[in-house]
Parts: C-alpha cells; sequence; structure tokens
C-alpha cells in the first residue's frame, strides 16, 4: 500500500474536531453545571464515539503509517464505550478524559501532514486566539474602558486578529452580493467569516439570536467554510450551549462556531433565560 497520503484529509479532520467539539461542549454542561438531561447525555456519548469511529476509518486507509495511533484510537474507543463521561480533576477542574485523548491523538496526526508553512493556522487555533482574547479586551490598563459596544469588541479582537492573520480582510467583499448581510471579518486563507455581537441583557439576546439565523441563512456561499459568531456579554447571560441549540433546526450547510465573553459583571443582576428560535 502506498503509504503517502497524496491529499490532505481536511474535510475528514474538519468533520471529527466538530463532532469532539461537540461532545466536550455537552459533556461539560453535564459535569460543570450538573445536568442531568439524558438527551445532553445521548449527545456527548454520540459525538464522541462518532468522532472516534470517523478517525479510526480514516487511519484505517494508511495502517501501515499509522499503526501506532490506529491502535491507539482503537484502544480509546473501547475505554470511551465503558465510562464515556470519565471525568478526572486537574488544577482544581474537571477534565474529560477521551474527549481531550482524541484531541491529542488528532494533533499528532495533524502534525505530520499539515503543510510546513509557518502563517498557516487552522480553525482550532483561531477559535482560541479569539477565546483568550477576553483577557486583552476587557484590560483597562490598556484601553480606557471596557467593551461599551459591539464596535469596541469587533475593533479590538480584529486588532488583534491581524498580528497573526495577514490576509485578514475588513467588511470583504463576498464574490456573492447577499442582501442585508456583510460579515465583519474575513480570514481567507482558513476560509472564515466572523461576526461580532454585543448584548447586555436576555431580550438583547433573542433579538440577537433572529439576526444571527438571519445571518446563517445568507452565509450559504462556497467561498467560506467556517462563520464565527462572536458573542460579548455584559455579564453572563447565555452559553455556547444555549446558542448552539437555537441554530440547530436551520440546519446550516457550513461549519458554525460561537466564542462567547463573558464581560465585566453589571450591578444589575439579569435573570437568566433559553434562547428559543421562531418557529
Amino acid at each position: 500500500m502506498d503509504t503517502v497520503l497524496p491529499i490532505y484529509p481536511e474535510r475528514a479532520l474538519q468533520k471529527i474536531q466538530e463532532l469532539n467539539r461537540r461532545s466536550i461542549e455537552y459533556a461539560n454542561h453535564i459535569v460543570q453545571e450538573g445536568s442531568a438531561d439524558e438527551i445532553e447525555r445521548d449527545i456527548a456519548i454520540d459525538n464522541l464515539n462518532n468522532a472516534i469511529l470517523s478517525f479510526i476509518v480514516l487511519l484505517e486507509q494508511y495502517p501501515d503509517k499509522h499503526g501506532t495511533l490506529l491502535d491507539e484510537s482503537r484502544n480509546l474507543l473501547k475505554s470511551s464505550r465503558e465510562a464515556p463521561l470519565k471525568v478526572i480533576v486537574l488544577e482544581g477542574e474537571p477534565y474529560l478524559v477521551w474527549p481531550y485523548r482524541l484531541r491529542d491523538i488528532v494533533d499528532i496526526f495533524k502534525a505530520i501532514h499539515l503543510p510546513k508553512k509557518k502563517t498557516e493556522k487552522d480553525i482550532s487555533s483561531l477559535l482560541e486566539v479569539i477565546t483568550n482574547s477576553e483577557y486583552y479586551i476587557t484590560k483597562t490598563d490598556i484601553f480606557k474602558n471596557v467593551p461599551s459596544s459591539e464596535n469596541d469588541v469587533y475593533v479590538r479582537i480584529e486588532g488583534l486578529l491581524k498580528c497573526i492573520y495577514p490576509d485578514l480582510q475588513t467588511k470583504p467583499r463576498l464574490s456573492k452580493p447577499i442582501k442585508s448581510f456583510e460579515p465583519d471579518t474575513a480570514i481567507p486563507s482558513l476560509k472564515t467569516l466572523i461576526e461580532y455581537k454585543y448584548i447586555t441583557n436576555t431580550t438583547e439576546g433573542k433579538r440577537i439570536l433572529d439576526q444571527i439565523l438571519t445571518d446563517i441563512s445568507g452565509y450559504q456561499i462556497d467561498d467560506y467554510d467556517t462563520f464565527i459568531f462572536v458573542i460579548y456579554e455584559t455579564h453572563r447571560l447565555f452559553s455556547k450551549g444555549d446558542w448552539t441549540r437555537a441554530i440547530e433546526s436551520c440546519k446550516p450547510r457550513n461549519q458554525i462556531e460561537f466564542v462567547v465573553m463573558k464581560g465585566v459583571a453589571s450591578p444589575k443582576k439579569t435573570t437568566k433565560q433559553k434562547l428559543v428560535t421562531k418557529e
């Protein structure tokens, strides 16, 4: 068998990572918030199982080149089925054993096949940068004040991303013009669009959800594979899982990601509610 991968299996790995992220998202909700929802449990387990199986199928195409990773993945599948939501505590925080082990194995595979270009970053790296920027954009010793508008969030995060992704475009022109749809940021090398939202209360959150559903319907184009919504909340209102579940009914063709940021706490307490899509 030819042991050389003629084409980097990007699409397959993207799907595997998406399944694994969904498993982590739902499992974390169960572990961290003590949720007893059987549907969430089933979603977490099914996504992890499908992610591991998909990765095994990929590795089986090249068993003589990836025998060690293949054995490790098969052992991972067996262990995860025996205790799918196994958790250990690291530095005082719960840590999901099997999804993070799968992520490590996939990263090893990617390190072998990703083009060795210093400027190339994957979607996982981009999401990590945006998530970690929460600390930077709220620093009052860097900026005069904490973000007070959507534009503040947009300008600060995009300025940071420009240092990492030199091909970043502001308010990009799409090859297929779409009415009432203008993404804030584009990173062509990652085929990714980014949109920023700012909310201070649950009512605004539901209005923003309507905007997001409209954006997603306009986003069904071939030039970009991924759409990231950065949700800045002045205080905790909705979880990432809330946003993800709220768009499930629209069945987007492309990969949709959410980064939910918690800003400076407001003195006014707001009751947490569920996001509900319109029928």
